[in-house]
Order: structure tokens, then C-alpha cells, then sequence
């Protein structure tokens, strides 16, 4: 070995590492790193946005929403515009929907992940002021994973208006009470609990109340016939249906028949008439909903004919109803009392005649008898009854 030693290591060390560590993760996940569970709000709002995600194929976010109570609303919610890992979602309730791209791109959202596989939709029930929606069922196509954010857009509804320019549904037959120039405010709870005749009234099917059942009494001067009807109505309830006292689902020809084929769905308007009820009566079973399913909002017109009225002008309602012409209403009595007067000169005509026949038949007799005895020939006796006719 050499007597000079190889160099010793240097005092000074290779530099330190930097006091200054390199930057911590973040405390938010990227893109790509699925959210856990917790993300998933037991409760959303109206005019909010919340990130959701679905961890195991087949699950489903189900939140509870309640609208406020200033008003009805109507409640659209949608996943437009997410930029998240769920590759496709789906909304299973309250409404249904899988990819909605055309209504995206109509709020300006057509982008982010796979924006033809997004979804939105509306609900066809209007909610009640602070009523609770407790069927909402958020998650993904087949066997999709991941995350994605949902948005609930709530709109007032005029479900419930206060006061209302529409002009009244006109009610069927004669008889009828009189009726509103306005519709009528229902409670803030719903749909009025009572109603009365010649009346029209606003009303709505949800799925908190499938059935509107309210209690109609009649007046107390006279017995009724009530007749009820939807005909002509505009609101959101595709079909509406009577359950009681009557009962009908679609009746266009009749609501034709009073110039009210129009509206939502004419050909699905409902019109009935009851069976006379006692002076003062009351309904206890006046239901009123929608066909099947179907939820939203229309109008339900009263209209109570006295029953003793109606039996004497029915023909001549009907007839004034379908020409137009309301001079029949006059027309009609004075040719019936025309009619009787011919009747009756007919029949003191025919009782004239009758009592001469007898007369001149008793005479003939008479002679015969009388001219047989004195022995004139059969001949003789003609002749002299002959002359006897033609002078009478």
C-alpha cells in the first residue's frame, strides 16, 4: 500500500435533503378517485346542487325532499353538465329518466362526462305547499360506478291561485243555482273540503291525495239532480276521472254538446249526472281524482238542477241547447197549447157527427116500422127514405 492513504471522506456531506418537503396531498380527491358514501345527503333543497355517489353496482341514493310552504311547486331535477366519474346516470324517481341530452343542451349544459348519457326530467305532480317527497331514487345505468352531482330545480306552481280573470265554465241543463265569476281559493292545506252547487272549483291530484273527496249539500227548496264535470278545463291533469256520486272517465260528446270540447285533453274530460236527492241533501261520497295514475291539477264545475223544473223543460233544454235558438222556449208552449185547442174541436166535431147518426138511423127505423104496418112495398119505403136523406 501506498504510504500516502487514499483521501479520507469529506467532512462536508452530500447536500441535505430541503427543509421545505415536497407538497402534501390534497385533502379533495382528483376526478378519479371515487368519493366515499358520506357524500350522499340524507336531505336536499329546492335550488341546490349535490354530489352524490353510487359505490356498488345497483345502489341508489334516495334523499327526502320537501318544497317550501309559500306556494305549490312543481320539480325538475337533473344530473345536465356533471364532470365527474359516473360514466352514465339515471333517475328512477320521482320521475324517470335515463339520457335526456336534448333538454341538457336546452339549458346550456350539454358538456362534461358524457353528456348524451345524462339525465333529466320533471315531475307531473305538483307538490302541495310543504309537502314531502319521499320516493326520490337517484343512481346509475346497468352496472355503472362512481359519482356525478344532481341538481333539483323547484317552480312556483299556479296550482292555488288566489284570484283568477277566467271566465266560468258554463253548467249543463236548466235549474242551476247561480254560479261564481271567480274560482274559488282553496286552503293551504289543499283542495277546499266543501263545495256547492253552481260553483266551479280548482283542484289537484297528487300522490299525498290520489282522491279529492269533498262534501256537497243541495239547496233546501226543492229536491236535485247534481251534474259534475271537468269539461273544458286547462290545468295539468292529462285525465281526469269522477268516482262519485256518478261515475264517468271520458264523456267528449257531452262536453261538446255545452261548447266545452277544448282544453287539456278534451277527449279525457269527465261529465256525470246523479239521481235526484231530497231537498237539503247531502254528498258524502263526491269523489274525484284522475285515470289511473295520472296526477296534476284541473277543475271540477257543480251544477244542481231542481228536479221538478227539470222534468217539465227537459226536452225543450235540450233543444234550446243544441240549436241556440232560446225563442223555442217560447215558440214551444203556444204551439202546444195550439195543438191542444185543434185536439179539442176535433173531438166535439166527431161527437156531432156521432149524435146525428144516431138520430137519422132512429128515424129510419121509425118510418120503416111505420110504413111496414100501413103494407107499403119494400120499394115504397126506399124511396120515401131516400128523399128524407137528401132533404137532412
Amino acid at each position: 500500500p501506498t504510504r500516502t492513504p487514499t483521501a479520507p471522506p469529506t467532512r462536508t456531506p452530500t447536500r441535505l435533503p430541503t427543509r421545505i418537503p415536497t407538497a402534501p396531498p390534497t385533502r379533495l380527491p382528483t376526478a378519479s378517485t371515487a368519493a366515499p358514501m358520506s357524500v350522499n345527503s340524507p336531505t336536499i333543497t329546492c335550488g341546490a346542487s349535490y354530489r352524490y355517489c353510487i359505490e356498488s353496482v345497483g345502489d341508489q341514493w334516495q334523499p327526502e325532499l320537501c318544497v317550501p310552504d309559500d306556494s305549490a311547486y312543481s320539480v325538475t331535477i337533473h344530473t345536465c353538465g356533471y364532470d365527474d366519474t359516473l360514466a352514465d346516470t339515471r333517475i328512477f324517481g320521482p320521475c324517470s329518466n335515463d339520457d335526456n341530452p336534448t333538454a341538457c343542451a336546452a339549458l346550456g349544459l350539454g358538456s362534461g362526462r358524457n353528456p348524451n348519457l345524462q339525465s333529466h326530467c320533471s315531475d307531473t305532480n305538483v307538490m302541495q305547499p310543504g309537502t314531502c317527497y319521499n320516493n326520490i331514487a337517484i343512481g346509475a345505468y346497468g352496472s355503472n360506478t362512481g359519482c356525478a352531482t344532481l341538481n333539483v330545480v323547484c317552480d312556483a306552481s299556479t296550482a292555488f291561485p288566489t284570484t283568477t280573470t277566467t271566465p266560468p265554465i258554463p253548467a249543463p241543463t236548466s235549474g242551476v243555482v247561480s254560479q261564481q265569476t271567480e274560482l274559488p281559493t282553496p286552503s293551504r292545506s289543499g283542495n277546499p273540503a266543501t263545495i256547492e252547487c253552481g260553483s266551479t272549483y280548482e283542484y289537484c291530484i297528487t300522490d299525498n291525495a290520489p282522491r279529492w273527496e269533498p262534501q256537497l249539500c243541495v239547496p233546501s227548496d226543492s229536491s236535485y239532480s247534481v251534474t259534475l264535470h271537468t269539461c273544458g278545463h286547462t290545468g295539468t291533469l292529462s285525465d281526469t276521472r269522477i268516482y262519485g256520486p256518478c261515475v264517468n272517465d271520458d264523456n267528449f260528446a257531452a262536453c261538446s254538446a255545452l261548447d266545452l270540447g277544448s282544453g287539456t285533453n278534451p277527449a279525457y274530460q269527465s261529465l256525470c249526472t246523479s239521481s235526484d236527492v231530497n231537498a237539503g241533501t247531502c254528498f258524502d261520497n263526491v269523489e274525484i281524482g284522475g285515470y289511473g295514475a295520472r296526477r296534476g291539477c284541473a277543475t271540477l264545475t257543480v251544477a244542481c238542477s231542481s228536479s221538478s223544473r227539470h222534468a217539465r223543460s227537459l226536452d225543450l233544454d235540450v233543444l234550446v241547447s243544441k240549436t241556440g235558438d232560446a225563442s223555442l222556449k217560447i215558440t214551444k208552449p203556444i204551439m202546444a197549447k195550439t195543438t191542444a185547442a185543434k185536439t179539442s174541436t176535433a173531438t166535439l166535431a166527431g161527437i156531432a157527427v156521432l149524435a146525428a147518426t144516431v138520430i137519422i138511423l132512429t128515424v129510419v127505423a121509425v118510418v120503416v116500422a111505420i110504413r111496414q104496418r100501413q103494407g107499403a112495398t119494400q120499394a115504397e119505403t126506399i124511396a120515401e127514405l131516400t128523399n128524407l136523406t137528401v132533404e137532412a
